[in-house]
Parts: structure tokens; sequence; C-alpha cells
């Protein structure tokens, strides 16, 4: 009797021990080790919960396609960046200029159509603003009558400081495009005649559509608006006029930009 209730303790506390084990350590291994939900990290099928399983180190439905990557960061920064920093006219421009000046109207205009050609030097101020100036051989037919023949005034013609602003309407890596408007604040222009010589002042403004090309290192710049306001003449043999006078002003200029 006695040994039989030994054996049932010592059963029933081996019984006891052995739950005592087991029942913790079942209950601890959902906890330690959760499976993942949809999009959580995996490293196999079985860490995903039931119905998902693990593409790309992802709990993902069958069939889905997984997430793609992010783009790595540019070291050149976002392309806004790119763009707003980048300078897509060069700072300094020289050129060969053709400029066309037919009269419109007042007392200073002149007798008939003037020509000039030379050369333009253009320089960056700051941002888009630059200054040109312009030197280069001036012509008006007819302006004078020798022997009561009419004949051509040759001289120069300076356009001594001007100031253009390039806005730039599309570009590439090559090829450019922009507006550009001018402001000619000072225009001098030197005839002359049988005797003596004249000197005209004037002003005016116009605007150029440019084209730069060769990644830069080319443009041509046309202006087929503008107009030159003079208001001064003066020099030997004729009296110093000061009033004015209109004359259109169409240009072309082509060059190398650096």
């Amino acid at each position: 009797m006695v040994r039989r209730s030994l054996r049932s303790g010592v059963g029933t506390l081996v019984a006891l021990s052995a739950l005592s084990l087991s029942g913790p350590a079942s209950a601890q291994n959902p906890e330690e080790n959760p499976r993942g939900g949809h999009g959580e990290s995996c490293r196999a099928r079985v860490d995903c919960v039931e119905g998902l399983v693990c593409v790309d180190n992802r709990c993902l439905k069958p069939g889905e396609d997984p997430p793609s990557a992010p783009p790595p960061p540019s070291a050149g920064g976002s392309k806004a960046d790119l763009y707003d920093n980048e300078v897509p006219w060069r700072g300094s421009r020289l050129g060969i200029y053709y400029l066309l000046t037919p009269p419109l109207g007042g007392t200073l205009k002149s007798v008939e159509t003037g020509h000039s050609v030379g050369i333009e030097t253009t320089s960056r101020l700051f941002g888009q603003l630059r200054y040109r100036a312009t030197f280069g051989y001036a012509m008006m037919p007819n302006a004078q009558i020798s022997s009561g023949q009419p004949a051509a005034v040759h001289g120069m013609r300076a356009d001594m400081l001007s100031l253009g602003y390039t806005f730039t309407a599309a570009h590439s890596s090559s090829v450019r495009f922009g507006i550009e408007p001018v402001l000619n604040l000072i225009n001098l222009e030197t005839y002359f005649p049988d005797r003596g010589s004249f000197f005209v002042f004037s002003s005016g403004w116009s605007i150029a559509a440019i084209l730069g090309f060769g990644d830069g290192h080319g443009y041509l710049s046309i202006e087929p608006i503008g107009m030159d306001f003079r208001w001064l003449i003066a020099g030997s043999g004729i009296p110093t006029t000061a009033d004015v006078g209109v004359q259109w002003r169409g240009r072309v200029s082509v060059g190398v930009a650096f």
C-alpha cells in the first residue's frame, strides 16, 4: 500500500516537472519569433504569416511583385537643383555684326538707310546681364551732294554703352535658344564728307533672338525689332542741332562665346 502511494506520488512529481518545463517554452515561442505581416521583413517563408511568402526579404502575397528600390541620391542634387544652378550661356562673346538703320521720321533722321559692319564684344556683369560694345565702319548713301550729284558719306560707328539680358527659352547640352532685350544708351556715328566732319549721337533699344550652338561656343543673334533715337548732331560746317530723329534698327551678328 505504501509502495503504491509512493509510486503514484513520484509519477505526479515527474508529470508536474515536465509540464513546468514544456509549458513556458511553448508559451514563449510565439512572442520571441512573431511572424511578419504584409510588407514586413523576412528571411524565409516561415517568417511570414500564413498566406504570405518571403520575396526579396519582404512578406508579400503570392505573385505580388516586390517594391522597387528608391533611386540612389545624386551627388549633384535634384533635377531642379541642377537646372537652377546651371548657367546655359557663356559669359563673353566676340563676333561681327551688320546693322541696318532705315529712317522713320523726325528732324534728325538720316536722308537714306544707313549701314554699318564691324566687331562686337560682350561681357557678363552678373547673372545673365551683359555689357556690349561695338565698333565698325558706317556709311550713308546719297547723304552728300558733290558737284550736283548725290554721294555716299563714309565714317565710323560705335555703340559705346549697351546692356542686354538673356532669357533662356530652351536649351540642351549643345544648343541654346533665348530672347535678349538690349538697351543702347550711347551710340556715336562719325562721318567725313568732302569738308570737315560731323557727329551723330543717339540712343535706342532692340530685341534679339539668340541661338547658341556647339556646346555654347558659337552664337547667332538676330535683332529684327528695334529703334535708334537721334538726339544731337554737331560738327564742322553745320549748326549744332538738338532734336529727335527716329531710325528703325535691324541687326544680325555671329561669333564665338567663351
